[in-house]
């Protein structure tokens, strides 16, 4: 069988399979810029088509990055010039698209026989990927040498045989070798660690090379120079290249380690002082606290024996404890040293007796030879602390060492002059107790006598009561004591006389009351009130209140009792001063009224005017007596809020302003008055009674009277409405009127029988609802119609509670 070639031309099928492929391929002239006389169809990958560079608009120059076209440039003229045939560039392109791409260019000179060069043959590959990966592990290897050589860590690296094969120059300031002095040597034969160390650390290598995961660890070294460090290293398996080691940081922590010995002996300083501190807080057993202390110094000063002694009569402390090491008393050496002038001197003289070593010590010889002659060894060493109470030398504190000399720490010091001061303050408080104890037995003598209240307050706790305070306040005694303070003290008094106890107790001086009443709750839950007297005194060693009480009750009684009927003969005579106001003036205008219209009505009829005028004569001293009628009425009414109690009952609101409005239309016939109500319910009731009329018919009665309009118009709207979250009726009356002022509206319902001057010319009628109103829980308050002008009228709310099956 003969294979034949379909009928297909072979340049078509390479062109195929290059415009597949990724590679570019390119014809270039031999011309400045090089223009393109053929280029693949896949150029089409970069964003460019065929007809681009067919066409001249673009050479192929003008694709190179710019930053790359002389290099380009050069390397062909240079590779042209040598008679290389073909030659391979790497340089970056720009797509049309404007992204900057890396590309390889394989380039084949096409030369004449005369060694011209005609034209240029090539393939560009896109090399972007390969060249971003190599850039990246580039820039990886740096930064990785640079941390390698910079880091503030030793980084080591050992091969499977654990040899040193590299390492920075930070190991030279950690271990004081050179780098050179370390490769090929085994990591744990460098003559830094110690025997223990190296078990440890050839335990941890095989537990390495097992994959296990290690902590760092610890370790001291001696470096080259002899001197010592603290070193952490962390070791780890890291692959380079092909090949595996171990990697091994470490860290110089010396000063870490120094700062925590610094501060592990601080807090075994604070813990002993503080142990010592809290064993002197009210102490029962003073000798046991003192030889448990004593035992608490000697194991932490390291001293063969602590001592104290104590010169003169206190009742409650012996002359003399000591805690030796070895259970070896020095009772007898420092009861004969006490008794030497040198001693006495030492200490009295010095603030404190330091000898780190009495065989070199310029001491008389007798006193060296006492302290030879102590047991089978010598002291050698002493450190001695002086106790002064009040400038009073009473004894000392102190260690000492047998044999060895001792340069004592400054712990050792500081401890002797802190349990000297705690010691002493014991001391001091201790004979303060005694003599307290003494005065407190005749304190108690007299007081238990005394037939006024006695108590002793300190940090608001009675520390004392006599039986007087049991008998005023019933609590017993024991009570007393256990008692809080705000237990008995009235909650609404706690706070001023628990200031007052306060500012006593801190010894404050300004704002001080010495004398003042309040009320106490008794134990059976009555309330009495007590006069007190107080005085700062101190009390065991603390500031505390000396108070005395006696009981006021009755008198605050009486004198309660007395204020009332003051206040309602107060009450009365302005009340009566007011009523009295109100007749002699308002009844006088009514009277006067009267009396001019009865005058004109004789004229009248004496000239015999018409029926129509004498009529409306008629009327008006009618409408006259009803006023006067109105006036006692009320008068009565608001006598009867103010003395009497109201009793309320559920009324119908729509039923009251019915009656209200016919009261309304009779008083006033010959006037025009259009009234219109708008209510959401036909049946609304609230807690009120019978005075409810009044308060429509006053509230009408104005709209009416104060009103210059030919026709008089009052909206009534009653709704729900909700006020500082409770629910409400709401009443508004909308008239047409003259207006209130800003300034008056809050005082139209202020009119009292106290304030005379706001008597004339107002009546009875808004102060009468204010009244009513405040006894049915109710508010009332007035707005403008129009809020741009207050001379449109006015718009009176009340606002009732509404009933809670309502609500």
């Amino acid at each position: 069988m003969t294979n034949k070639i379909p009928n297909i031309k072979k340049s078509e099928i390479l062109e195929n399979i290059l415009n597949k492929s990724p590679a570019v391929a390119f014809l270039w002239s031999n011309e400045p810029n090089w223009p393109v006389l053929y280029v693949s169809e896949n150029i089409e990958q970069f964003g460019y088509s065929q007809e681009d560079f067919y066409s001249g608009q673009i050479l192929f120059a003008d694709i190179i990055y710019p930053d790359d076209l002389e290099k380009v440039a050069k390397e062909v003229y240079e590779y042209s010039k040598t008679g290389t045939d073909e030659f391979e560039q790497q340089y970056r392109i720009i797509t049309s698209f404007g992204d900057i791409r890396w590309i390889s260019d394989f380039t084949w000179v096409k030369r004449t026989k005369k060694d011209k060069i005609t034209n240029y043959q090539g393939v560009i590959l896109d090399i972007t990927e390969q060249v971003e990966t190599t850039n990246l592990l580039k820039e990886s290897e740096e930064k990785f040498r640079h941390l390698f050589e910079h880091s503030p860590y030793s980084v080591i690296l050992l091969n499977h045989k654990a040899e040193i094969v590299d390492c920075n120059a930070t190991v030279k300031n950690i271990f004081g070798f050179h780098r050179e002095e370390l490769i090929g040597k085994d990591y744990l034969d460098v003559p830094i660690f110690s025997d223990t160390d190296i078990i440890r650390l050839k335990r941890r290598q095989k537990m390495l090379t097992q994959s296990r995961h290690l902590k760092p660890v610890d370790v001291e070294i001696t470096k080259k120079d002899g001197s010592k460090a603290w070193i952490t290293s962390k070791n780890s398996h890291i692959k380079i290249g092909n090949s595996q080691y171990i990697q091994i940081l470490v860290q110089d922590i010396t000063e870490k380690k120094q700062s925590e010995q610094i501060i592990k002996e601080a807090l075994e300083f604070e813990k002993i002082v503080s142990t010592i501190s809290s064993r002197f807080v009210n102490v029962a057993d003073l000798g046991e606290a003192i030889n448990k202390t004593l035992s608490d110094l000697t194991k932490y000063t390291h001293a063969d024996h602590t001592f104290m002694c104590i010169q003169g009569n206190l009742k409650f402390i012996n002359s003399f404890y000591e805690h030796s090491y070895e259970n070896n008393s020095v009772i007898d050496l420092y009861r004969k040293l006490k008794k030497t002038d040198w001693w006495s001197k030492s200490l009295l003289e010095n603030k404190y007796l330091y000898i780190p070593n009495i065989k070199k010590a310029d001491i008389p010889k007798n006193i060296k030879k006492q302290f030879k002659k102590y047991h089978k060894n010598s002291i050698n060493s002493v450190l001695i602390y002086p106790l002064r109470l009040n400038e009073n030398f009473i004894g000392c504190v102190g260690f000492d060492k047998i044999e060895a000399e001792n340069l004592w720490h400054e712990e050792a010091f500081a401890l002797l002059r802190i349990f000297s001061e705690i010691l002493l303050n014991t001391i001091e408080r201790k004979k303060f107790e005694t003599a307290l104890s003494e005065s407190e037995s005749r304190f108690r003598l007299i007081t238990e006598q005394n037939l006024m209240g006695i108590l002793i307050l300190q940090e608001n706790l009675f520390k004392y009561v006599n039986k007087a305070v049991e008998k005023i306040t019933s609590y017993d005694l024991e009570n007393w004591k256990l008692t809080d303070i705000s237990q008995i003290i009235h909650e609404d008094d706690f706070d001023f006389t628990l200031e007052q106890a306060r500012k006593k107790q801190l010894g404050v001086k300004n704002g001080i009351i010495t004398n003042y009443s309040y009320r106490i709750r008794r134990k059976d839950g009555e309330i009495r009130w007590i006069d007190q007297y107080s005085k700062t005194v101190n009390y065991r060693g603390k500031t505390a209140d000396l108070i005395t009480i006696i009981d006021i009750t009755d008198r605050k009684h009486f004198e309660e009792e007395l204020k009332k009927s003051n206040n309602r003969y107060l009450d009365a005579y302005n009340r009566a001063n007011f009523y009295k106001d109100i007749f002699a003036h308002d009844m006088n205008n009514i009277l006067h009224n009267i009396r001019s219209s009865l005058d004109l009505y004789n004229l009248y009829k004496q000239k015999e005017m018409k029926p129509k005028e004498l009529e409306d004569l008629m009327e008006i001293i009618n409408l006259q007596v009803r006023r006067g009628e109105k006036l006692i009425s009320n008068v009565q009414k608001l006598s009867q809020i103010q003395e009497e109690d109201i009793i309320l009952e559920k009324v119908n609101i729509n039923e009251y302003l019915e009656k209200a409005l016919d009261f309304l239309q009779n008083s006033f016939k010959n006037k025009d008055i259009n009234v219109s109500i708008n209510s959401f319910k036909k049946k609304i009731f609230v807690e009120a009674n019978e005075l409810l009329l009044d308060v429509f018919e006053n509230i009408l009665i104005n709209a009416v009277k104060y009103n210059q309009n030919s026709t008089i118009r009052i909206e009534i709207d009653i709704n729900k409405t909700k006020k500082s979250k409770k629910s409400n009726i709401k009443i508004e009356f909308s008239d047409n009127g003259i207006g209130i002022p800003d300034g008056r509206k809050e005082r139209i319902f202020e009119r009292g029988y106290k304030n005379k001057s706001s008597v004339h010319g107002m009546g009875l009628g808004l102060s009468l609802v204010k009244n009513i109103l405040d006894n049915y829980n109710a508010q009332i308050y007035v707005k403008d119609k129009d809020p741009q002008n207050y001379k449109n009228g006015s718009k009176f709310i009340i606002l009732f509670p509404m009933l809670k099956r309502d609500n």
